[in-house]
């Protein structure tokens, strides 16, 4: 299965980049709201019209499995994984360090079954 990790800095409690998944380009912006303590993600196509808004970064959940009728977003699958494994949420300054941001190409699940999809993804 080929999973990446989508770049993430933070430099910037607010910025955005430019992501090829699955040879369709996108814009991928990360923000943290600092009042809640919480990392949020929006997901634009080149023309920066907004296919995904305001989507919080929560651990081992698909963050696109139940926008499956939006057929703009890219068709994988996009999570947040804690490699402690403590399962605590990205901190401002560990987004990318100990929580990574991940995609997993649609051609790379479609062979399994629910159940590990849910394993898998929290979804």
């Amino acid at each position: 299965m080929t999973t990446f990790e989508l770049p993430v800095t933070v430099d910037h409690d607010n910025y955005q980049q430019r992501v090829q998944l699955e040879e369709v380009n996108y814009i991928v912006r990360l923000r943290f709201n600092t009042r809640i303590e919480a990392w949020y993600v929006d997901i634009f196509d080149t023309n920066e019209t907004a296919l995904l808004h305001g989507r919080r970064a929560v651990l081992d959940w698909s963050l696109l499995s139940q926008f499956g009728y939006i057929t703009a977003l890219p068709p994988g699958f996009m999570s947040f994984f804690d490699t402690s494994t403590r399962q605590v949420p990205a901190t401002r300054t560990d987004m990318g360090t100990r929580v990574l941001f991940l995609y997993t190409d649609r051609a790379d699940v479609v062979d399994l079954t629910e159940a590990e999809i849910q394993a898998l993804f929290g979804i």
